[in-house]
């Protein structure tokens, strides 16, 4: 399925996004970092931005935003936004980060959310307990 969110007066999609039931987060090194991959498109004033429930157990490492293939002269290109992050021994246990793609600037709800439910173990593992939309495996 692919998803093509429209503004509906400039016609600059929200984000170039085709859902497949592809994986929007994974772990690596070993588990102990989290990456997430979100569609966005900042040209439409939409940004990701995320909220930790337990900062102590889960720390933001790098983000960037991936501009996908274009012509030079183009505009209103979509891209990804790309998040990690990991645990430096702080504290353990249930964490759970919600991101929120909107308009800063705006009090309207979000144009999407999307919510990870996680374990942090003693050795700094993450644990993946629920995604929000899911993945298919």
């Amino acid at each position: 399925m692919t998803i093509s969110t429209q503004i509906s007066t400039l016609g600059i999609p929200l984000c170039s996004a085709v859902e497949s039931g592809e994986a929007w987060y994974e772990l690596q090194n070993d588990d102990t970092i989290l990456t997430v991959r979100l569609p966005s498109n900042p040209s439409t004033g939409y940004d990701w931005s995320y909220e930790i429930s337990n900062d102590q157990a889960i720390e933001l490492l790098t983000q960037e935003y991936v501009q996908d293939e274009a012509a030079p002269d183009a505009v209103g290109v979509g891209g990804t936004w790309v998040a990690s992050f990991a645990n430096f021994g702080s504290a353990f246990g249930e964490v759970t980060i919600s991101f929120r793609y909107a308009r800063s600037w705006e009090d309207n709800e979000p144009a999407e959310v999307r919510t990870l439910q996680l374990h942090i173990v003693e050795t700094s593992q993450i644990e993946v307990i629920s995604a929000d939309p899911a993945v298919s495996e």
